[in-house]
């Protein structure tokens, strides 16, 4: 195990000291590497662990281990201020949107296999700059979901977990592990913003390959991200959009794992008659098509939120999307009328209609791990 305190204050016990002199050092075998970017701030509390910490944005702590699996463990708070990062582990986002309130603090532990020597870890800068307490690493041989099927999800702001200050906005991965007995995993890496090709040019795929294992299962949804102009996230749903799809298809397959197709969700559109109908294009129809020439499962996402909307009628679909009177909710003063992110009982209304496909499709072993 190796154990690392960060900062200038005094070392807790048992943790090797990082300060902000503290160069990659090949003898030994750990260090900043660009110690000139790092700078240190001591709080004085009477916690030495958390007390202090580093700020290292723009260069990478890295550390020469074995090759084999780890497990590492990062601490992040400030006793003054709010803190808000990513974490990326070898070049793979591993910690999106990762921090914790003003005077808290929180861990994450991640898991990760090393196949070149080192662990390069670089914290950067989301809502605030990063900080950095601790980190400790374990090397292990049995992973703790060994033993269980774990479910990854690929996709965007409408799957993806969302911390407190955000709430009651929520993402439909949130709420899936509660439709699921505890033989099952979920590891929601969907993110805010993301297209079926940015996720992959940021390397957010390569997390999921590389804690993978045989057996496993990948849900992928994109489309709503991909329509927009941006260069760096459109995808063209017959040609582009299909490329890489096939790309996750075929390294999960490579990995012994399963791929599934999940069609976004139409947004919150309907015509003067008040019928919801789908504002996503043909992304779902362009997902369908290549479930069926690749032989791959395809929730259709899309469908089933259709006929939700259109059952429970324009007015309740308010309390499924982002709409909010001013001063509902403290995150929201102003209030909000958002028709494509979710409330949470939105969320978990489409993380429902997620578990009646699963169960439709007789996805097995996943069917027989829900919640009766």
């Amino acid at each position: 195990m190796h154990q690392f305190d960060f900062g200038d204050g005094p070392a807790a016990p048992g943790f090797t000291p990082v300060s902000a002199r503290a160069g990659y050092d090949p003898d030994k075998g750990y260090g900043f590497d660009d110690a000139s970017k790092v700078s240190c701030t001591d709080r004085g509390t009477d916690d030495p662990l958390r007390s202090d910490f580093c700020t290292s944005d723009g260069t990478s702590f890295s550390l020469d281990l074995p090759n084999g699996t780890y497990e590492v463990k990062i601490i992040t708070g400030d006793a003054l201020q709010k803190t808000n990062m990513d974490v990326r582990a070898n070049g793979m986002l591993q910690l999106y949107s990762f921090g914790a309130g003003a005077g808290g603090y929180n861990e994450k532990t991640f898991p990760i296999t090393i196949s070149d020597g080192r662990l390069s870890i670089q914290c950067m800068t989301a809502r605030t700059l990063p900080r950095v307490n601790a980190v400790v690493i374990t090397k292990t041989a049995y992973h703790r979901t060994d033993d269980k099927t774990t479910v990854f999800l690929a996709g965007d702001s409408t799957v993806s977990d969302y911390e407190p200050g955000y709430a009651p906005m929520a993402g439909w991965g949130q709420f899936l592990g509660g439709y699921f007995t505890n033989e099952i995993v979920i590891d929601n890496q969907a993110k805010r913003a993301r297209s079926a090709k940015s996720f992959v040019d940021e390397r957010s795929l390569d997390t999921i390959l590389n804690r993978m294992k045989q057996g496993d299962y990948l849900f992928i949804q994109f489309g709503i991200n991909d329509a927009g102009p941006d260069p760096a996230r459109h995808t063209d749903p017959y040609t582009t959009f299909q490329d890489y799809l096939r790309m996750y298809i075929a390294s999960a397959q490579e990995k012994g794992g399963h791929p599934v197709l999940v069609t976004s969700q139409s947004k919150r559109t309907f015509d003067e008659n008040g019928v919801f109908y789908n504002s996503i294009g043909e992304y779902p129809n362009a997902m369908k098509q290549l479930g069926r020439e690749m032989n791959v499962p395809v929730i259709d996402l899309n469908r089933k939120s259709l006929a939700f909307y259109n059952t429970i009628g324009i007015e309740a679909t308010k309390k499924v999307f982002m709409f909010l009177e001013p001063g509902e909710s403290p995150n929201y003063p102003d209030g909000a009328q958002d028709r494509v992110h979710f409330q949470e009982y939105g969320a978990n209304q489409l993380a429902r209609l997620v578990t009646e496909e699963i169960s439709d499709l007789n996805l097995y072993p996943l069917k027989r791990a829900l919640r009766k």
